[in-house]
């Protein structure tokens, strides 16, 4: 990761953490106020100078109207507990009332709290700081106690939240309730539905399935997601639904009624059809292609398609060559020399480049080779691979290497004949030449590039072959005894830069002249001429090869390129907007759920079962972590959006801060922690620590297993301008060929129940790092620090 040595201030620490938007007061172990959010003082109606240095206690003390006031002992009790365990003590919903100011009438406001207090411990394992967190319940709370108001706000949400959701009789499977959306959705009205099983609106395989998953879910009693299912709305449209079903139990632990919540993704399916197709017909055209090699690679050069003509051209077969580095196409003298990974570089730098070399076929076969190579970004810059195409020359350059030794033969056997002494040497001379004549016109004639031949002194045209009479249109008398200039095709401006730069230098080489034939057509061709001297005088030989045609097929290609990156960008926006507007929205019914079944727990606590208790901590865990999972859904969602903020970044300092906040929680572990030196780099702060807390969270997760677990954290050395930054463990690993996998949205490689985990942190980690212009992997070699 490049970085700038340009100095900048550091921030104000105190400042940024004061307009910090949550409740948070910071206290020494001694129950001193040091610091507080300005979010913090409004709510609680203080102001900072006048409780800093103060005793949390004598700022906040019970509301002496209230004989059961418990905020104070229990407050109390919970930092007591922090600052003997040094572990986070979160708080039920506390009433923990508020002393006015006289300015606003004096006395007590009723308030209702959500408090948690953390230790922040230092380099010799004290604590020295206690954040007391809180959040301001009363509202919430007040509205607990107004049923018929809940009651009213759920109604609201249920009937008025833009998918679909219905409940079932869990007996009968009779809809009980569905919402407008819903309604919208199938065309039937609530007295339609209500009362009614699948069978009284859908066809019977509809109903049939529909009927077995609901079956499903409540004699599993458990959460059942349903990625895609087909239904028929009153009008008979054809809808694909994204159905999760619940089943509601009852006091006793029995399921009394299925929650279904069901989100329309016809058009989303409809879009990825369309642009499957469009994949497809890109796949066909260059899988049709036969005289290129085209094929892509990864940005780390290993191919990840293959076209029949690489398969011919290189002779290897699709399932031999996915998932290879393609230096295995270099000779290996050249692999020594890291031309690959040069080559690379290049393309990644200028775009792309076009070279000609030596590559290795499967067999061994060396051929000569035109090779492209095209860097692919995406909107954002970052890189996305590359792409290849490769022709065999081999063919080209014999015929050229041939004409050039039958010009060198013709011309050494004029030679001969000038300086003959006698007749009979002079005959054997003219017949020799009369030979060679004869076998350089037939590989002239037979040529399929265009081949001209000029006086190098007057530069008039002495003979041209057939194909190019073919090709330009122009007969043999019409170009013969005339100058390159005075024909039409080479009035091009580009074309006579060409003739001045052969008739200067002796050779010219272009890989895309524009030509113009007898009939008008563009046409784009290939130039490659040399002067030879061919008896007493010079001749320039010029060879046109026509590849109008496989500039139309690049040019195609690239279009369907930027037709495909825009769609996938386009597809991409729009799924990040749904997951972002689908997230926010269920934030604020979820905070609501956790509140009341927290509520719950503690009024009916007394009254319930331990079985019903595991149900009710069953259900806050889950909420809990769905909350997680809807939060790190809502960043996934922001780093496509945001703009990057780039500072000078110490990664020494950042590391060592990182680290510290994991210490605390692995106490009990044994940890050993090695950490090199690291550089200065140049990048968003913020986002580079939520880099290195995906990580270093995933190296303490996938180690719990060791006995002596081992994290290591350093910089390899490079002479490159990229900063590589490794984070390595003794953890469980990973099966390499799932290595692609690692950094997709949900994908994990291991189950709930062995790690536990969201499935998006690597996602946002490889996010934020092409961001930056960076790339993100992962390796797993064989015990390194087993």
């Amino acid at each position: 990761m490049a970085h700038s040595s340009l100095p900048i201030s550091s921030p104000d620490f105190r400042a940024l953490f004061e307009s910090a938007p949550g409740l948070y007061l910071v206290l020494k172990p001694d129950l001193t106020i040091v610091a507080a959010t300005d979010a913090y003082l409004r709510v609680t109606m203080t102001k900072r100078e006048e409780i800093l240095g103060r005793g949390i206690f004598d700022v906040f003390p019970d509301n002496p109207n209230d004989p059961t006031a418990t905020g104070v002992s229990n407050l109390r009790s919970s930092l007591e507990r922090v600052l003997q365990n040094q572990v986070s003590d979160a708080m039920a919903v506390q009433k923990y009332d508020i002393r006015r100011p006289k300015s606003q009438g004096g006395g007590f406001e009723e308030k209702y709290w959500s408090p948690i207090n953390s230790p922040l411990v230092g380099a010799a394992g004290e604590i020295i700081y206690i954040i007391h967190r809180v959040e301001d319940m009363t509202e919430f709370v007040r509205l607990a106690q107004k049923g018929h108001e809940t009651k009213d706000f759920f109604e609201s949400v249920v009937e008025n939240i833009p998918i679909m959701i219905f409940i079932k009789e869990a007996c009968d499977l009779r809809f009980v309730r569905m919402n407008k959306a819903g309604q919208r959705l199938l065309g039937y009205s609530q007295e339609e539905l209500l009362g009614k099983n699948d069978y009284d609106f859908f066809p019977n395989e509809e109903a049939s399935f529909f009927i077995r998953a609901d079956r499903k879910t409540l004699q599993g009693g458990k959460c059942e997601l349903i990625e895609e299912e087909s239904i028929h709305t009153k009008e008979g449209k054809r809808k694909i639904l994204r159905t999760r079903k619940i089943p509601l139990l009852g006091f006793d632990g029995t399921p009394q009624y299925l929650l279904g919540i069901s989100e329309d993704i016809t058009e989303r399916k409809r879009a990825e059809e369309v642009l499957r197709q469009s994949e497809e017909a890109f796949r066909l055209l260059v899988e049709g292609v036969q005289d290129y090699a085209i094929f892509m690679l990864s940005p780390q050069g290993h191919v990840v398609s293959w076209n029949k003509g690489a398969e011919r051209i290189k002779g290897y077969k699709v399932d031999e060559i996915i998932g290879k580095h393609f230096s295995c196409f270099y000779p290996p003298e050249a692999i020594a020399q890291g031309k690959p990974e040069q080559e690379l570089r290049t393309a990644m730098e200028q775009g792309h480049i076009n070279n000609q070399g030596w590559r290795v076929r499967k067999d061994g076969q060396q051929f000569l080779a035109n090779v492209v190579i095209t860097a692919i970004f995406d909107k954002d810059g970052c890189l996305q691979g590359f792409a290849q195409i490769t022709r065999d020359i081999t063919e080209r350059e014999r015929i050229e290497r041939a004409l050039y030794e039958r010009t060198i033969e013709l011309a050494e056997a004029r030679t001969e004949r000038a300086e003959a002494r006698s007749q009979q040497a002079e005959m054997n001379s003219e017949k020799a030449i009369r030979a060679s004549e004869l076998n350089y016109r037939r590989l002239f004639e037979a040529a399929k590039d265009g081949i001209l031949v000029l006086d190098a002194e007057t530069g008039q045209i002495s003979d041209v072959n057939p194909f190019l009479v073919e090709l330009l249109g122009f007969s043999h008398a019409e170009m013969v005894g005339k100058t390159v200039g005075e024909l039409s095709p080479f009035k091009d401006i580009e074309s006579n830069q060409a003739m001045l730069e052969l008739q200067k230098n002796g050779y010219a080489r272009y890989e895309d002249l524009p030509l113009e034939t007898m009939d008008n057509r563009r046409i784009a061709v290939e130039f490659v001429s040399n002067v030879y001297q061919a008896g007493d005088k010079k001749v320039i030989q010029c060879n046109i090869r026509d590849i109008t045609e496989r500039k139309h097929a690049e040019d195609e290609i690239r279009a369907l390129n930027v037709e495909l990156e825009q769609r996938v960008a386009e597809r991409t926006a729009q799924l990040e907007a749904f997951s972002y507007s689908v997230s926010h929205d269920l934030r604020a019914p979820l905070r609501h759920v956790i509140g009341f079944v927290e509520l719950l727990e503690k009024d009916a606590k007394p009254s319930l079962s331990e079985k019903s208790l595991r149900h009710i901590k069953t259900i806050s865990r889950s909420a809990k972590r769905m909350g997680d999972l809807i939060d790190d859904l809502l960043e996934f969602s922001r780093l496509g959006q945001s703009e990057l903020q780039k500072t000078e970044v110490n990664l020494d300092e950042l590391i060592q801060d990182t680290v510290s906040d994991f210490r605390s929680e692995t106490k009990e572990r044994n940890i050993a922690w090695t950490i090199h030196a690291l550089p200065l780099v140049w990048a968003d702060f913020a986002l580079l620590r939520m880099v290195l807390v995906n990580l270093i969270s995933n190296a303490v997760k996938f180690t719990g297993g060791r006995t002596e677990a081992r994290i290591e954290i350093g910089c390899y050395p490079t002479t490159s301008v990229e900063t590589v930054i490794f984070i390595r463990d003794n953890g469980t690993g990973f099966d390499p060929k799932y290595t692609e996998k690692l950094f997709g949205v949900f994908e994990r490689l291991h189950s709930q129940n062995e790690f536990e985990g969201t499935g998006i942190g690597l996602a946002n980690v490889q996010r934020i790092i092409r961001k930056h212009g960076g790339r993100a992997w992962a390796e797993t070699p064989a015990k390194e620090l087993q």
